[in-house]
């Protein structure tokens, strides 16, 4: 995508070498608004008895001065949290000069459910929660959740007086949310400069010519093209800039989603073990939408990385994706086997086997019991057929190597036996790919089975990359 060039004429300075312009009715002199970060003196673990919240659950923000953290958090269980008002987070900075801000807050409030207390509050309540600075406040919107795929932030103006104080927070007029969050984002001074036309416009140029290769938002980019279309006049000079700020914020999500849709597609592409819906309904409608430019909130919310390792036992959409050909489910109570996304034992013992994974696991000190595991793939060409897994197993307390009773098989083809792998140095981990082959009949069904017998010397199977394919 190209925006064009503002085809602007710069001035000559070679006879002019005090470097003053004079102002021609082509390129008149104007006033426009620059900022001064002043996002340095906002302390981002100084918001009164905050804790912070885990990343699982809201992801960790980037100031922006450089600093990374976490969202600064009051949460607690019950009425007495539920139904307070007033100010909940806040701080106070010191030493700023007087005049009008901008400021830009990352911030949450929501009221998470199933957790043995409830709350009358509508989802996307607009009257609950508010950010202040100084006199200024603003309602945030209050979600029933109980974690976030990505912090919204928000920007307004305030004054600072004579006295150089700016106070930030979190508030809430009336009960409803139990949970809260903020962080800065931004604090800027607004200075009025005076210079000409032209100088400003191409000072615009670079970040123009760096979003002529971003992938944006549709509307986005059909507004900055045709703000970029307008004749050049401080008015219009103010709109490009307003277009500029939405395209860079929309560039900033659209890379944010890219970087979930890589990995879920590297996730495809290990594996084909899956149905045509669930490839839809966790990649494909939003790799479509992405391309088009119209992915809307929901879509950038529902979007999750499966590369993110997660707290004990949550679920993420690489779950159903990955189970969706399989006989179980991502219930973590009550399915038989599901999907690792929290094991982080692969980062540091060389094997590499990372979450996601799936998992079949009991007590370190006791034997699987005797299951098959099965995945039906239907429709398929008759002819014979390969299966690959890359397979980790874990040998139970007190064993006696080798380690043994759990095998892979393709349809009625040989049973491959699959937890004699390679030893993971001096662990009790055996990891190796297998493959297995069976024939596929007329009915076109292959199943795809791990075979866990009753005599096995195994704790923990997990497996990942299945793949299969047709032997020509």
């Amino acid at each position: 995508m190209a925006f064009g060039a503002l085809l602007y004429t710069a001035c000559a300075q070679t006879d002019n070498p005090a470097g003053i312009e004079e102002p021609t009715p082509e390129d008149p002199m104007i006033e426009e608004i620059s900022y001064e970060d002043c996002t340095a003196m906002v302390a981002v673990d100084k918001w009164g008895q905050a804790g912070f919240t885990g990343s699982w659950a809201a992801p960790e923000v980037d100031t922006k001065d450089g600093r990374h953290s976490g969202m600064a958090e009051v949460y607690g269980d019950g009425d007495a949290v539920i139904n307070a008002t007033g100010v909940l987070l806040q701080q106070t900075i010191e030493g700023l000069q007087p005049g009008k801000y901008t400021v830009d807050l990352y911030a949450n409030a929501m009221f998470t459910p199933d957790r043995g207390f409830n709350s009358d509050m509508e989802d996307n309540a607009e009257d609950v929660a508010y950010l202040f600075a100084n006199d200024k406040k603003i309602f945030i919107v209050a979600k029933r959740a109980a974690t976030t795929a990505r912090n919204p932030f928000y920007s307004f103006e305030t004054e600072v007086g004579e006295d150089g104080i700016l106070v930030l927070g979190l508030g809430k007029e009336k009960g409803g949310t139990n949970w809260h969050n903020i962080q800065i984002k931004e604090l800027a001074l607004q200075v009025v400069n005076t210079r000409p036309m032209s100088e400003a416009y191409a000072e615009l140029q670079p970040e123009i010519d760096a979003l002529s290769d971003k992938a944006l938002p549709a509307d986005v980019k059909t507004l900055l093209e045709l703000t970029l279309a307008e004749p050049k006049s401080q008015e219009n000079l103010e709109a490009l800039k307003l277009a500029l700020k939405a395209a860079r914020e929309g560039a900033q999500i659209y890379d944010e989603v890219k970087v979930k849709l890589d990995a879920m597609k590297a996730l495809i592409d290990e594996t084909n073990v899956y149905t045509e819906a669930a490839l839809n309904e966790y990649y494909t409608k939003y790799a479509e939408k992405f391309e088009a430019g119209t992915l809307e909130e929901n879509d950038v919310n529902a979007l999750q990385n499966p590369d993110k390792v997660t707290g004990w036992h949550d679920a993420i959409s690489c779950d159903e994706f990955l189970l969706s050909a399989w006989d179980t489910n991502p219930n973590f109570q009550d399915a038989p086997y599901y999907i690792n996304t929290w094991s982080t034992e692969g980062d540091n013992d060389g094997s590499n086997f990372h979450v996601p994974f799936f998992e079949y696991w009991t007590q370190d000190a006791n034997s699987l019991g005797e299951r098959m595991l099965t995945a039906t793939m239907s429709g398929l060409e008759p002819g014979n057929y390969e299966v690959s897994a890359w397979v980790r197993v874990r040998a139970k307390n007190g064993y006696e190597a080798p380690a043994y009773g759990i095998s892979l098989q393709a349809n009625d083809g040989e049973a491959v036996i699959v937890a004699a792998g390679a030893q993971i140095g001096t662990s009790q981990f055996y990891l190796d790919t297998f493959t297995a082959t069976g024939s596929v009949g007329a009915d076109g069904v292959l199943k795809i089975k791990f075979i866990v017998a009753a005599d096995n010397n195994i704790s923990w199977l997990s497996f990942k990359n299945v793949k299969f394919g047709r032997i020509r």
